[in-house]
């Protein structure tokens, strides 16, 4: 049976159902309802609390289920809202506000203070062109992936959106050059810096002075304290010359950003964190679909049955001749161990092995045959084999696509055996 998470109202009902009459009705009627804020503030906290219980439990399903009320685990999304970007002064001028401009959430509290919420940050170029006041509607993504950044504007009273503040500058006797180049002077209290980029500029005194705000878009940075830091500018060419800059915030230059839609969208990537528990990383561009149908299904690994399966795709394939001995078995091995050689040439060192798996507790055993697949040269001192496996020379011959096949299959069984017991790769010519 599956139950939608209590809301708001149902705990009222509840905190009216369970506490005497005479008490609730007092506190709901007397002063306007003044003395029931406390407990719309306790029911409205523990909605609050419910819903994101609700939301968090049920998004760690992988797959729908009968007790289902939210959706299962998906891939993260930033929320999106749109929002008018409007001036209200210095419409002459063409003007861009570029993408990644960030605006915030401020939501007021009960002293009447606004509190820093959430931030958007835009998601493309808007363009004004000269006399053009707006309103033009620009889309928005939180900046962060997640929940947090739903929020119901229509109707809510006590939030406000706004530019994010960037910092004002005033910077003295900065010399203007005709290739739209401010450059400041080091030593006075203000200074360019990157991170004033996609702000505008007044420039207030000087031949240039008067004319329209330019938006800082590149900087040469200064490499010491006693360099000077230079911006470059839009617009039509400066004067050359030496004049006073202040850096302004977007509402001084008279942008102004409305009240926004709805914020929706926003959601946790449970199912990369189910993913990443598993260690099944989500692929580049892979949907949720696909991605989901990967961790749903258990990696074939561990059991003697996922081993032999191994072996089939890497050695049956390629035609080479395998046996699977487990510990414990009565069986006595003859052969070859296949060990990594340094000598960084892909090729490795043998050495004999001659073992009774009946005593054997620690490892599992994959016995191979000799086939010369990729060979090169001739093995000329084995003139009964079709591989010269011990010896990493040309005129001796070398099986390249024998040894790339045991160097994968190595690599292989150390991953498919997961927790369980090592493996041992022998060579027996006999096979």
């Amino acid at each position: 049976m599956s139950f939608q998470p209590i809301d708001e109202s149902g705990l009222l009902d509840v905190f009216r159902k369970e506490v005497a009459k005479e008490y609730v009705v007092g506190l709901e009627t007397e002063n306007d309802g003044f003395g029931f804020d406390i407990v719309y503030v306790f029911a409205a906290q523990q909605a609050r609390v419910a819903e994101a219980f609700a939301l968090s439990s049920q998004a760690y399903y992988l797959r729908p289920h009968s007790t289902q009320v939210r959706p299962e685990s998906q891939g993260e999304l930033h929320a999106v809202l749109t929002a008018p970007l409007r001036r209200t002064g210095n419409v002459d001028f063409p003007a861009l506000l570029a993408a990644g401009l960030e605006c915030q959430l401020l939501v007021r509290d009960g002293l009447g203070h606004l509190i820093s919420q959430e931030r958007y940050r835009l998601a493309s170029d808007v363009d004004f062109v000269a006399g053009d006041a707006g309103p033009i509607v620009a889309s928005f993504e939180d900046t962060r992936a997640g929940y947090q950044g739903n929020f119901p504007w229509p109707g809510t009273e006590g939030r406000e959106f706004e530019f994010v503040l960037r910092g004002r500058s005033s910077v003295v006797g900065a010399t203007i050059g005709a290739a739209n180049d401010i450059t400041d002077v080091p030593g006075v209290a203000d200074r360019f810096s990157a991170v004033m980029i996609g702000q505008f500029v007044r420039i207030v005194t000087g031949p240039n002075a008067g004319a329209f705000p330019r938006r800082i878009t590149a900087i040469a940075p200064a490499t010491n304290s006693g360099q000077s830091t230079t911006i470059f500018v839009d617009g039509p060419t400066l004067v050359a010359g030496i004049g006073d800059v202040e850096v302004e915030e977007f509402a001084d230059v008279g942008f102004v950003v409305g009240a926004p839609s709805p914020a929706t969208k926003g959601r946790h990537g449970w199912l990369d964190a189910i993913g990443n528990e598993r260690n099944i990383i989500r692929q580049p561009f892979e949907a949720d679909e696909p991605y989901r149908q990967r961790i749903v299904e258990l990696p074939d690994v561990v059991s003697p049955a996922a081993i032999l399966r191994l072996l089939n795709r890497v050695l049956g394939a390629a035609g080479i001749p395998f046996d699977l001995r487990e510990a414990g078995e009565a069986y006595t091995v003859n052969g070859f161990r296949w060990v990594p050689a340094n000598t960084g040439s892909g090729w490795l060192s043998t050495t004999v092995v001659n073992d009774n798996l009946a005593l054997e507790r620690r490892r599992f055993y994959v016995i191979v045959g000799l086939t010369g697949e990729g060979e090169l040269g001739t093995p000329y001192d084995s003139p009964e084999l079709n591989n010269a496996f011990d010896y990493d020379a040309l005129f001796d011959g070398f099986p390249v696509g024998w040894v790339a096949a045991l160097n994968a299959l190595l690599n292989q069984l150390n991953q498919v055996r997961g927790g369980g017991i090592a493996p041992i790769i022998v060579i027996d010519p006999t096979l």
